[in-house]
């Protein structure tokens, strides 16, 4: 029996949200699993990189799409789906009330962060919507336990209800580094992230200065 699950993301261009579900799709076994990727936006330049696995585009306008919903259960209805599995905050509440009206049996969220809007917590509006939402998904999940924490405090969720899936890393793409014997260094860091204010990098600077 091959399972097929829509990954419902606002886009699928660069990100590594985006480069876990590229993981995710070539890592997995194509007779097991059918992966349909899912994007809001016109914006799928990531689709290059999947060995397998098809790409939607619902080419919605930046912004608030009136009707989303609506227009993406009509978009996964066809699909035969058996999973539909949302992610972050701008997918969830359009991606879970789609995934009823087309009536596909499970829904997984994932919790991958927040922007830098939301970076000291949701607005109370969202919480509330959120709690609801969780009392029809399936499955909750966040990449770290302190992704867990956070979000189980904002939506008012209990611990056991959300499960940590660390993302993967492709070690072998990573080449082993060698610290520099004349400086004294005892470690190498490595940071991956987009240059977003959200990732804080300057703090990281700022850190290896005062070392």
């Amino acid at each position: 029996m091959t399972l097929h699950i829509a990954h419902l993301v606002t886009s699928f261009d660069t990100g590594g949200l985006q480069q876990g579900i590229v993981n995710l799709v070539n890592r997995s076994d194509p007779t097991r699993l059918r992966h349909t990727i899912v994007s809001m936006r016109a914006r799928t330049a990531l689709r290059e990189r999947l060995r397998h696995g098809d790409v939607i585009s619902l080419d919605f306008p930046e912004g608030r799409h009136v009707g989303a919903c609506r227009d993406i259960a009509r978009a996964l209805k066809p699909l035969a789906l058996d999973i539909v599995h949302t992610r972050n905050w701008g997918t969830y509440p359009d991606g879970a009330l789609a995934a009823l009206i087309a009536r596909i049996g499970i829904l997984v969220h994932g919790h991958h962060g927040r922007d830098l809007a939301a970076a000291r917590g949701e607005v109370w509006r969202r919480r509330l919507i959120g709690r609801a939402l969780s009392l029809i998904t399936d499955q909750l999940y966040a990449l770290t336990p302190s992704m867990r924490e956070e979000y189980c405090r904002d939506f008012f969720v209990s611990r056991d209800r959300v499960q940590v899936i660390p993302n993967g890393i492709d070690v072998e793409r990573i080449d082993t580094a060698v610290a520099d014997a004349e400086l004294k260094s005892s470690f190498t860091v490595v940071s991956v992230g987009r240059l977003d204010p959200v990732k804080n990098f300057p703090s990281l600077v700022r850190a290896f200065g005062r070392c």
